[in-house]
């Protein structure tokens, strides 16, 4: 994918509050590596995965208050990762819920949003992901990362992902994103539906409406027309944010995610 060039003209806050999304129940491919109630407090490497999210916000540059979303004990792994930086937020039982008290509890126009299980995460790879929604060339109400594959395989040999084809080039989508904070209240009707579908490629596609449907399924859509369609459906303005680091888009909700981020985050590995 060529990186489009646009002068600067974005200056977002120096430090954004952080929704970080926390409350999913381990009930999935995961059940039968751990016994831990949330899939946040499934440990790798000795510690529970949202120890190491909220230690990278923690430590990067462009990162407030991180306002966790989740059950009490997850609250708790994450308040210890980063000690006075944590404010807990009890969750809404569905996603679009969770969100929306998470926003409703950070401060600012703009907010971080992240979910709970990409380990892999640093700190520069938040602030380098901040700059690069700067370098957008206008404000808009959603930056939302997006990594390219070839970008992601040369980092991670063989990596599974859900990668989408597109005109551009095939990308997997991120778990980063920042968002004008109040977008829920701009968005809810249509904003519910494209979360529960963010991990289906078709769903989506549907979701934009039967042109852009045949446009994906013949390989013909474009970043810019998910832009614009995304956009027209819910009322804003989004721009897809392509980022190097594969870690943003590596979430562990299998067993194979969770076996990839034990061997890139044991000890030995890490100080190698």
């Amino acid at each position: 994918m060529t990186e489009r060039c646009e002068p600067s003209a974005v200056v977002l806050p120096p430090k954004l509050d952080v929704v970080l999304l926390a409350a999913a129940g381990n009930e999935g491919q995961l059940r039968g590596a751990s016994a831990e109630p949330w899939e946040a407090l499934i440990p790798i490497a000795g510690r529970p995965m949202v120890a190491y999210v909220t230690a990278a916000l923690a430590e990067s540059t462009r990162s407030g208050r991180i306002v966790c979303v989740g059950p009490p004990a997850v609250v708790e792994a994450a308040a210890a990762a980063a000690p006075g930086r944590v404010t807990g937020v009890a969750p809404a039982g569905h996603l679009l819920g969770n969100l929306e008290r998470g926003l409703a509890s950070a401060a600012g126009d703009y907010v971080m949003v992240v979910t709970s299980d990409i380990p892999l995460l640093k700190p520069h790879m938040v602030d380098d992901f901040v700059r690069r929604c700067e370098q957008g060339g206008e404000a808009v109400d959603v930056w939302y990362a997006v990594v390219e594959r070839s970008a992601g395989e040369r980092a991670y040999p063989g990596v599974r992902r859900t990668w989408v084809r597109l005109q551009d080039g095939t990308f997997t989508g991120g778990n980063l994103l920042v968002v004008s904070r109040d977008i829920v209240a701009r968005t809810r009707r249509l904003l519910g539906p494209t979360l529960e579908g963010r991990k289906s490629p078709l769903t989506l596609a549907r979701l934009l409406g039967p042109v852009a449907l045949l446009r994906f399924m013949v390989g013909r859509l474009s970043i810019a027309d998910v832009e614009r369609r995304v956009g027209a459906m819910l009322g804003i303005r989004g721009r897809a944010v392509a980022t190097p680091y594969v870690e943003i888009g590596i979430d562990v909700d299998k067993p194979d995610d969770l076996a990839l981020a034990k061997r890139f985050l044991a000890p030995t590995h890490a100080g190698a």
